[in-house]
């Protein structure tokens, strides 16, 4: 069986599409896996530390309104077209799996095109300009939330989830986790995530917060981004608060989570879909500019479900932090409620249940 694999324009796209490229190879070793995606991109660089064969091809963001660089976009998506029939003709995949941005127009079009069997992911709860183009060309369409199911239509449509990575199905112990990141044992732990990125505003926030949260005793783990880690550290060395830990990035992520209690965190589909699959209770303070809302709409299911508590950035200040966070710390039995109910939301197995559709589909 042959599966070509395409997403991307960001990591959101790029790391689900790898970890469902990782599912099948493990679980159907004789597979040969091709990526296609935007040369020159983030996607090309991960597709190769995964081991993947990739072929780059050109790409440009879909443009939501028309203006001249519509034009640029439209002649773009024509000759990225162009090279991945090319390609798909000559590598003759059964099944092509897109996990959305731009990048993978362009490819599911060609296999669609080429009366081939074609899947996409959709991340959201709103979903994306280039899943609403796509959907009514493709066979199937896998949902992270279900609540997105009526944006599409029926037939094709299953909840699988969104994939994470691999190494997050199985969490070291608690007491492990908080010594590899020099967190004290038994003292109340928040993880702060502003995605690869980091968010400003969150980081300010937790700054802010970090006098009263120290009191509690409550000790933070600090993910602010590489763009902002110089004046998230200055703040925290002004501070000098024992127990706030502020990196660029968390290179162990499976530690990070298992150190935590509890999660303040952006409220994009990657993040919930991790948060979720380890049963971490979380605030989530969506990204206000995220297109049509979306992470808004993606924090409100989870909080809905339980998993989660859900504020709008311009209503998030460092006392009302506090607040949530001193919540938590004496009410542990809302907690570990609230963990119980994250977890019943998680779908830790996504990327294993689109595979399993990819060669369903491949046999069908």
């Amino acid at each position: 069986m042959k599966v070509a694999l395409t997403g991307g324009g960001t990591g959101g796209h790029a790391y689900p599409a790898i970890a469902v490229a990782g599912a099948l190879k493990a679980e159907y070793p004789d597979c040969e896996l091709l990526y296609i995606g935007g040369k020159n991109s983030l996607e090309e660089r991960l597709a190769a530390e995964a081991g993947l064969k990739f072929f780059g091809i050109k790409s440009r963001k879909l443009q939501k309104l028309v203006s001249p660089d519509s034009i640029l976009t439209a002649a773009a998506l024509a000759r990225g077209f162009a090279e991945a029939y090319g390609m798909l003709a000559h590598f003759r995949p059964d099944v092509v799996i897109g996990t959305g941005g731009y990048a993978s127009a362009a490819v599911v079009m060609a296999q669609s095109l080429r009366r081939g069997k074609t899947i996409i992911l959709e991340q959201d709860v709103i979903p994306g300009r280039t899943s609403r183009w796509l959907s009514r060309y493709v066979t199937k369409i896998c949902l992270a939330f279900e609540d997105a199911a009526p944006r599409f239509p029926s037939s094709k449509t299953v909840v699988t989830g969104a994939p994470i990575r691999s190494e997050l199905l199985e969490l070291p112990s608690r007491e492990d986790a908080r010594k590899s990141y020099g967190l004290k044992p038994n003292v109340f732990t928040l993880l702060v995530l502003g995605g690869s990125q980091g968010a400003r505003r969150l980081n300010e926030v937790v700054a802010d917060a970090m006098p009263a949260l120290a009191r509690i005793p409550v000790q933070v783990l600090h993910q602010a981004g590489p763009k902002n880690i110089e004046e998230a550290q200055r703040r925290a060395d002004e501070l000098a608060i024992e127990g706030y830990s502020v990196r660029a990035y968390l290179d162990d992520m499976r530690s990070a989570y298992a150190a935590a209690d509890f999660a303040m965190c952006r409220s994009g589909s990657s993040t919930i879909a991790e948060t979720t699959a380890v049963g971490l209770p979380a605030l989530l303070v969506p990204y206000p500019f995220a297109h049509a809302d979306h992470q808004r709409f993606n924090a409100e299911s989870v909080a809905r479900g339980g998993g989660a508590l859900a504020v709008v950035e311009s209503g998030l200040n460092a006392e009302i932090l506090v607040e949530i966070v001193q919540s938590m710390v004496s009410s542990p039995a809302r907690l570990k409620e609230m963990s119980a109910a994250s977890k019943k939301m998680g779908k830790p197995r996504a990327a294993f249940e689109i595979a399993r559709l990819a060669v369903d589909l491949a046999g069908s």
